[in-house]
């Protein structure tokens, strides 16, 4: 562990900036001479209390951002400036640590790749637990070499337990030479299963060379990779299943290559299928992407078109007719590979997905992957389509805009769809309406018609095209900040649903669904500003959760500022596909949290972001109300909440940079005692006298305002001296009066003495 000793300043220096009362009183109560103890967050529940997880000495530099916390709260990743812990790089643009909790309090240690191991490297992504980083770069003498000269390039695991040491970073895979020679070679990361066994990534098409024989002349150049490495652990991605490209002409992409779309879980959790769209035809990035189809690379040895019809029969891919149909789009899997999901039109002249389908919109479908006659269990290869379900049937064309979420285990999928596809009212008394910009969810579980939500706002008193009161008027149209369609329009959205990630009874993946809106959706909303709601799938009820602590500031309802959660990410990582840098609600959907600038409690002051947590018995600020948090994470149990902020809220935080802390059920640290100072000769006898007291905070004994406690006053009581006088002929010495000597006396005295001497 990485120590940095507490600063010895004066006591006065400890106390934060904006702090309270009680956290005074608080301060004053530590135990003199001995180690810190961390501060409880007075405004939370359950007893919650802060512990600092950066670094006290961050090399002047502060924390800029969480990159994951791990589901059970013990570990973090964070990013930042300065270059510290043992930093062996210090890279300009920002270096990855993790912190990691112990029985004494956190350590931290850096994730960059020792030079000595990879000179030149960057931090990809981490698992889905967070227990191994990925790490990319060139193998080189010094890291000029390495960006400018070389022609090899590596990823590389480590196990974020062991210690920060080139030992412990282990190629994944094999070391990527390219076949045809060029001046510069570097590849694209792509995406991963949860635990990086297999790598997806791609070469960029500028380079113009590939690292397989059958990628030769052709635009295949999507890889994926066993982290184990072996025999072929480096495969194509884009073949069909004679062992050629696709389409010599279009690039396969993970997921779907479209700017708003996803890579959700595109890559399984066992790795066996790899999710990926191709244009069948065309001869531009245009012309691919209008005949784009979705494919499934199964155990790397066979291909299956996904987005085919389902009465379609196929010996090769893609199936006779592919470039005839519509486009499809991929919008997210199961992470055990079991059911994919994607949207497409249905082009004149061409038969449907599945049988009876009318509807030319644009819908939603979800295909069934399993093994051949139902079987449980098959060999990988032998996996295919089973079935192909139209999620956004209805009785009149669906005109589905977009997918928000999809649950891990694909047991639900929410979307927005224009079509009034279902007749039934939710639990607010409001219905579907033809036009609008309808929010649905669907049970795969189940089956049957989706479920109405609630309309989200695309404008000023619209949704979709249907005019809507319930949106504010302050709203913008089109695609903007200022209304709700970056919520199935991009990639990182202020939605999530809760995910069973630990085996805890009655626990349903995908029953609570998290979002923001600028949407009135429920009674008790009556203000302009986007609020966040949370949506119980099993009871189809929506509540409003951010609201006012003991109905502070009209419980939530003023209009200056919003409310929103961390933006979570459907594309390109593992820790943004898990919300390890954005989980906002806890496994079971009993807490969230979120920020806002309004003061939702009596604590905080307006116009600060704030970070507050909304449980079943109300909504507790988190922060201290009085400084600005810049992100918030929850655990999966909910027992820590993370966030980040420069406000010091315990005393050893003193730099003014942006820290990160953790907000913990029971947390805190035990105070060790001082370590007995070294003595030797006298100094080991102690003090002849009592030493002097201390100084104590005067918060101990007076209302906050001063720091040290005024001096008290004492009386001192001197006792008069008695005059002495002596007789004549007397003097006093030494308290007594003595007879004073004669000048003759002295005299005589004086000649005897020069007598002697003589």
């Amino acid at each position: 562990m990485r120590h940095n000793p507490l600063p010895n300043k004066d006591p006065s220096s400890w106390i934060p900036r904006g702090v309270t009362a009680g956290y005074i009183a608080l301060l004053a109560s530590l135990p003199l001479g001995g180690a810190l103890t961390p501060a409880p967050a007075l405004a939370l529940s359950e007893g919650r209390t802060y512990e600092l997880v950066s670094p006290v000495y961050k090399a002047g530099y502060g924390v800029n951002a969480i990159l994951g916390v791990a589901p059970d709260g013990e570990s973090v990743v964070f990013n930042s400036l300065g270059s510290f812990a043992g930093n062996p790089l210090g890279i300009s643009v920002g270096n990855e640590y993790v912190a990691r909790r112990g029985g004494s309090g956190w350590s931290t240690a850096p994730l960059q790749v020792p030079a000595a191991r990879q000179p030149y490297s960057y931090v990809r992504d981490f698992s889905a637990t967070l227990d191994r980083a990925l790490t990319e770069g060139k193998p080189a003498p010094n890291e000029g070499a390495g960006f400018y000269q070389g022609n090899e390039f590596e990823f590389l695991l480590h196990d974020m337990t062991s210690p920060d040491e080139a030992a412990y970073f282990q190629l994944a895979g094999e070391v990527l030479t390219p076949l045809k020679q060029v001046t510069e070679f570097v590849t694209n990361y792509q995406g991963a299963n949860p635990d990086l066994s297999l790598i997806v990534f791609s070469v960029p098409l500028l380079t113009r060379t590939y690292l397989l024989p059958e990628a030769k002349n052709t635009l295949s150049v999507l890889y994926s990779m066993v982290s184990a490495g072996g025999a072929e652990s480096l495969r194509l991605v884009g073949l069909n299943n004679k062992r050629k490209a696709l389409s010599p002409t279009c690039e396969p992409e993970l997921g779907t290559a479209s700017g708003g779309g996803s890579q959700y879980n595109s890559v399984s959790r066992d790795g066996e299928e790899i999710f990926f769209s191709l244009g069948v035809s065309g001869v531009s990035v245009v012309g691919c992407l209008e005949h784009q189809q979705l494919f499934m690379r199964v155990g790397g040895a066979r291909t299956v078109e996904v987005s085919k019809p389902v009465s379609a029969v196929c010996g090769e891919v893609p199936c006779v007719g592919a470039e005839g149909r519509a486009p499809a789009e991929f919008v997210g899997a199961s992470e055990d590979g079991s059911k994919v999901f994607f949207t497409a039109p249905l082009a004149a002249g061409q038969p449907p997905l599945v049988p009876g389908d009318t509807d030319t919109s644009n819908n939603l479908y979800m295909a069934e992957i399993g093994c051949p006659g139902g079987g449980e269990t098959c060999e990988a290869a032998q996996r295919g389509v089973t079935a192909l379900v139209q999620v956004s049937h209805g009785a009149e064309p669906a005109e589905v805009q977009g997918v928000v979420n999809v649950a891990p285990d694909g047991s639900r999928v929410y979307f927005v769809a224009r079509g009034a596809l279902s007749g039934g009212a939710n639990a607010e008394g409001a219905s579907a309406v033809k036009g609008a910009d309808n929010l649905y969810v669907y049970d795969s579980r189940t089956g049957g018609a989706p479920v109405f939500i609630a309309d989200l706002c695309s404008g000023p008193e619209e949704s979709g095209v249907a005019r809507d009161p319930r949106c504010p008027a302050a709203l913008a149209q089109g695609k903007s900040s200022r209304n709700d369609m970056d919520l199935w329009t991009q990639t990182v959205r202020e939605a999530q649903v809760n995910d069973c990630t630990e085996a805890v009874a009655g626990c349903e993946t995908g029953r609570f669904f998290l979002f923001s809106t600028y949407g009135r959706l429920t009674a008790d909303d009556t203000d302009a500003a986007k609020d966040v709601y949370r949506y119980d799938a099993q009871t189809g009820t929506l509540e409003r959760v951010s609201v006012g602590e003991d109905g502070s500031d009209a419980n939530g309802n003023a209009d200056q500022f919003d409310a929103t959660i961390e933006r979570a990410g459907v594309r390109h990582t593992l820790f943004e596909e898990h919300d390890l840098n954005s989980r906002a609600i806890t496994q079971d959907g009993s807490r969230v949290v979120f920020r806002s600038g309004e003061p939702l409690s009596l604590a905080a002051r307006s116009g600060v972001e704030n970070a507050y947590e909304w449980h079943e018995s109300g909504v507790s600020l988190v922060s201290s109300g009085s400084s600005a948090v810049e992100q918030v994470v929850i655990s999966s149990s909910g027992r820590d909440v993370f966030f980040t902020t420069t406000e010091g809220l315990v005393p050893q935080d003193t730099d003014g940079q942006s820290d990160l802390y953790d907000a913990r059920v029971g947390g805190g640290f035990p105070s060790a005692p001082s370590e007995p100072e070294p003595c030797s000769g006298d100094a080991c006898q102690g003090p002849l006298t009592n030493p002097a007291p201390l100084l104590v905070p005067g918060s101990v004994s007076q209302a906050p305002g001063g720091n040290l406690a005024p001096p008290t006053p004492t009386t001192t009581t001197t006792k008069a001296k008695k005059t002495v006088r002596c007789s004549k002929g007397r003097k006093l010495s030494h308290g007594r009066c003595v007879r004073t000597k004669s000048k003759r006396a002295k005299a005589k005295r004086a000649g005897v003495k020069r007598r002697a001497g003589s």
